[in-house]
Parts: structure tokens; sequence; C-alpha cells
């Protein structure tokens, strides 16, 4: 049982089971803020980018995709602060 636990423990910590996010510093998560700088401002493009062809195709899913053009776009200036 001791090998099955050690192969997945992947909090590394005594307790499998045990909270992992608690012990996160703000150095570590100050590393997803950075991924956010650049996939928010890349998923605003691509949404924009492919509403209007698809919404000629089927319009729900066009708006769809606007709506979630708009949402990107939205983060965007909230994390970048545009």
């Amino acid at each position: 049982a001791g090998k099955l636990i050690a192969r997945t423990n992947f909090n590394d910590k005594e307790d499998p089971l045990a909270d992992w996010t608690t012990n996160m510093s703000q150095a570590q998560q100050g590393y997803f803020g950075k991924s956010a700088q650049w996939v928010a401002p890349a998923l605003h493009k691509v949404l924009s980018t492919i509403s209007g062809p698809v919404g000629m195709i089927h319009p729900a899913i066009g708006g769809a995709l606007g709506a979630g053009a708009n949402l990107a776009g939205a983060f965007d200036r909230l994390v970048n602060k545009r």
C-alpha cells in the first residue's frame, strides 16, 4: 500500500488528499497572471475572427462565438488594463 500511495501522491504531502492550494505563494500564483496576459487577447482575436464566417452558416453558433469574443475582450481589458 505504501508504494501505491507514493505513486498517486500528486501533491507531495504525507496525506495525498490534503489541500494543495493552501501553500501556494503569491509568486507562484503570478505565473498564471502572466499566462492570462497573452491568452486573453489571443482568444479574443480568434473568436472574433471565426464568429463572422460561422455566423453565416449557423447564426446561433456565430452569436455565441461573438459573445465569447466579447467576454474574452473584456477579460483582456481587465487583465492588461487597456
